[in-house]
């Protein structure tokens, strides 16, 4: 990433601190396992639906028609699992999130440029998900 895009990150992150779209809240910690949990629900959920869209014999067994196909949820149950656990991720360090934008844009400014634990390739599947 350029120092010029580093520095457009900074200052939008600074923006969504200024203006509440990121807070500093410590008690947002004690959610930490609940995101991560819901995360591991919806990654659960979406292969339940991916083999039941995929096998005739699950399809029977739930009583749904033959041609059922619920890839388009398997596809939101993806992403909501990446955002459940961005925003585990956040609340470990004590921030928490208003909007899913500087949800990803605060997760790329402390984990991928300050702590340099994530790939800004990571950040780019979470960025382009949700479009």
């Amino acid at each position: 990433m350029s120092n010029l895009k580093n520095a457009k990150l900074k200052i939008k992150v600074k923006g969504y601190f200024d203006n509440g779209d990121l807070k500093v809240d410590s008690t947002i910690t004690a959610l930490v396992k609940y995101h991560i949990d819901k995360a591991r629900h919806n990654i659960e959920t979406g292969s339940l639906l991916m083999e039941a869209s995929k096998e005739e014999e699950i399809k029977k067994r739930l009583k749904v028609s033959i041609d059922y196909t619920g890839y388009d949820w398997t596809i939101s149950c993806g992403y909501y699992a990446m955002f459940h656990a961005a925003t585990a991720a956040l609340a470990a360090i004590g921030i928490k999130a208003q909007s899913h934008e500087s949800l990803i844009e605060g997760l790329e400014c402390h984990f991928v440029l300050k702590e340099k634990a994530i790939e800004l390739k990571d950040i780019e599947k979470i960025k382009y998900a949700g479009k």
